[in-house]
């Protein structure tokens, strides 16, 4: 593990920023620290999904000998790390699939190695998982070992295909084209095709006056990434006809993007009261647009309106329960209201899907800490520790639930760790004494007694010092 995020890319690209945050070359594991920098803007992550996912690299190489295709060890390596797939996920790869951009057999190594889109990258560690599953959905979780069995024999991909799975690569794309489809609409994304924009521009500026092209004009640039002029143009149509709800959709969907990417608050106020209107007209007449619900409830959070807020929630994950977004507002509302109840099953849902929160992990600790359930807290505890390890806070919490669960030797670890985080911090030390003596390490008691002493004459701690 390397100090930092610079260090980490350094050794391993020559590159001082890299986009992962573990590495797996076969018997060695290179991971990032988990303090992050915030000059980098790196967000935190789960050490230990990534240490799962790195491990299964360094099985599958060594099982194969190195021979496994790179798609092949990435979405075992996924698949492995045992949580379901994330909404972000979804929507990826539900666009390719709507666009008819998946990658293939042939070239989604590519995509690993030499991205063209800004998302290729993270697509190609999608779909490799995804095909993972069509595999196993189809064939077994044992074919899973066959194949790298035929690789580890140097067999080519073309002769494992054809020897375990029965059918050609290219045979293999088109059948998880139509199973890949039936996945995204089980999950709720449109797979409409996008129309081709030149033509679409070239009719309405003929017929600027036909709001219907418009819309579809709007969509359509909305489509291509043009969202500057995907609103410019929904605004023309919402001028003619303030309820057409296809261009109340997009305008919708690009002011959503410009409030994610807004950070100055004014600004974003600004985009949230034009967008408002439009908002609840298009929530009447199309109740099933989650987007609309979620714009709603973050507008409803920003204003402190707690009410409203858990209303449009409410309904976003009504329409919507793939989202995690939903469950993360309404745990935070019942969270602030005091009520344990209502925040602890939306609190459970999240922590299923965001496991670099740490703060999800946390809020559920203390709930359980509230309710009494304190093995239940600890557990909760210990994983956002996995995601968070140099919480001055979170080992403080966690020491003090081992100590009431009557785990002194548990205790007296938090306390330890806390020593090296805080070295001058007498309390610490303090803490780490009385927990030792409780656990019967006596040496170690009065060794950390000395040290707290040291730091603070007036110690409590001062007792346990023969």
């Amino acid at each position: 593990m390397f100090p930092t995020h610079k260090q980490f890319g350094v050794r391993i690209t020559g590159k001082p920023w890299i986009h992962t945050v573990g590495a797996c070359t076969g018997r060695v594991i290179a991971l990032d620290s988990p303090r992050r920098d915030p000059a980098l803007e790196l967000g935190p992550y789960n050490l230990a999904s990534v240490l799962k996912h790195e491990f299964t690299h360094t099985v599958t190489l060594a099982a194969t000998r190195n021979r496994i295709p790179h798609w092949l060890t990435e979405g075992l390596a996924v698949w492995q790390e045992d949580h379901p797939r994330s909404f972000e996920w979804m929507g990826m790869l539900a666009e390719r699939v709507r666009r008819g951009t998946l990658f293939t057999l042939e070239d989604i190594n590519w995509g690993f190695a030499r991205p063209r889109r800004p998302d290729d990258r993270q697509v190609a560690y999608a779909q490799s998982e995804w095909m993972c599953e069509f595999i196993i959905e189809r064939h077994g979780y044992d074919v899973i070992q066959k194949m790298l069995e035929r690789f580890r024999d140097r067999r080519t991909q073309n002769d494992v295909f054809r020897e375990l799975l029965g059918v050609e690569p290219a045979e293999f794309d088109r059948r998880f084209q139509p199973w890949a489809r039936q996945q995204v609409e089980s999950w709720g994304f449109p797979l409409n095709a996008p129309e081709d924009v030149e033509p679409l521009r070239e009719a309405y500026k003929n017929d600027a006056e036909n709001v219907d092209l418009g819309a579809r004009l709007a969509r359509a640039e909305l489509d291509a990434g043009n969202d500057e002029r995907a609103l410019a143009v929904a605004r023309q149509v919402l001028a003619r006809e303030p309820n057409h709800v296809e261009a109340m959709s997009v305008a919708c969907r690009v002011t959503f993007h410009l409030r994610q990417e807004e950070r100055a608050p004014q600004a974003r106020t600004e985009i949230d009261n034009e967008a408002e209107p439009i908002l609840l007209r298009l929530a009447n007449r199309r109740p099933g647009d989650w987007v609309v619900h979620k714009f709603l409830g973050l507008i409803a959070l920003e204003r402190g309106d707690l009410d409203r807020a858990e209303r449009h929630f409410l309904d976003h994950q009504r329409v919507c329960p793939l989202d995690p977004a939903s469950f993360a507002a309404l745990g935070g509302i019942y969270l602030k209201r005091g009520n344990d109840e209502a925040a602890l099953p939306q609190l459970l849902e999240l922590a299923q899907t965001e496991e670099h929160d740490p703060d999800t992990f946390s809020g559920l600790a203390r709930i359980y800490v509230r309710r009494g359930a304190l093995p239940d807290a600890a557990a909760w505890f210990q994983r956002a520790l996995l995601i968070d390890p140099f919480s001055i806070q979170l080992h403080e919490e966690l020491a003090r639930v081992k100590m009431q669960l009557g785990d002194s030797a548990g205790a007296l670890h938090e306390y330890r760790m806390l020593t090296r985080l805080e070295p001058t911090k007498a309390t610490h030390f303090a803490n780490a004494a009385t927990a030792a003596h409780k656990a019967g390490l006596s040496a170690v008691a009065v060794d950390m007694a000395r040290r707290a002493v040291e730091l603070d004459p007036d110690s409590p701690a001062r007792v346990l010092i023969p």
